[in-house]
This record gives structure tokens, sequence and C-alpha cells, in this order.
């Protein structure tokens, strides 16, 4: 999620050289545990939200596959196709009714199953699933995204920005 930040931000950078342009900063999911306490009395309008969010998230993806393909081989636009299975696991998707059916929200629900997940996949320490679960983050990440009312870049998107963020995938 965006979000305000005051003062100098200092971290270290994913490429060389300098930019300047809008920050534009992506926390980590802590932001999101409040989600967890709330409650909603509209399950099948979450339901609702929450099958938006996961279809704009996973056209989003296929879009950015289809872009790096085309950009530097089918080799790099096929790691997001991981994304998009995770985005197909029937046990995701019943965990997540299961907590909409408890009475939580639709973030709630995407951060109560993502910390069940990377509880789980801590405890395996290989590789293979350690990608899984940056890929898993990234997913939910878009998909808390897609929920949220977020302002759009001064410039209508035009401006340079310069991303600030606790991962990156």
């Amino acid at each position: 999620v965006a979000g305000e930040a005051e003062g100098p931000l200092r971290g270290m950078p994913l490429s060389s050289g300098t930019g300047l342009g809008e920050a534009y900063l992506i926390n980590g999911f802590e932001e999101w545990k409040h989600a967890l306490g709330e409650r909603s009395k509209d399950p099948h309008g979450e339901a609702r939200r929450l099958t938006a969010a996961m279809e704009a998230a996973r056209a989003e993806i296929a879009q950015l596959s289809q872009r790096i393909s085309a950009l530097v081989g089918q080799d790099h636009g096929a790691i997001l196709q991981a994304q998009l299975m995770l985005m197909q696991d029937r046990a995701i998707d019943r965990d997540l009714a299961d907590c909409l059916g408890a009475g939580r929200t639709a973030e709630g629900a995407l951060v109560q199953v993502l910390d069940r997940y990377m509880t789980a996949l801590q405890q395996v320490n290989t590789p293979l699933l350690q990608e899984r679960l940056y890929d898993l983050k990234d997913v939910i990440r878009r998909i808390l995204w897609h929920l949220q009312p977020h302002r759009s870049p001064a410039g209508g998107g035009n401006a340079p920005l310069v991303l600030v963020a606790h991962e990156a995938s």
C-alpha cells in the first residue's frame, strides 16, 4: 500500500545511479495487521470485493508476463506464471473463503492466510519453497493494493517515480 513518509528515506538501491522523482512508498505487511481485528457484517460483499481485486491482480500479472516476455524473453516472463498458478490454488481459495465466512474482511482474510502460509513455508528451508513464499507475498500485496483506494502519482503516472519498498521480488 502506498504510504506517506515524513523526512528522508534511507535504504539500499536495486540499481546503480541516481534517481529523481516522487517517492512511492510500499510498506511491508505490518500495516495490514490491523485488518485482522476488523469484522465484516457482509461476507458476500467482502467475497465480491476480494474476487474483483483478485481478477484485477490476475490481469495485471498476465499483462506483465507478456510484456516481460516480449522485452527480455519468454523464460523471464514465465517467472510470473508461478504467481498466476498461486492464484488458482484451491487450498488458498478455501482458506480465504473460510476466513470470509468467519467474518473477516477481504484484507483480514488475505493477511491471515498469508501469515499461515508464511509460517508453514518458513519451516521448510529449501530455495524453491522460499521462492514460492516471495511469489505469495507479491500476489497478496498486489491483491491488497487493488482492494484499497489509492492515489495516482503526481503527474498522472507520467512523472518519474522512485520506488521505496521493504523488499522487492
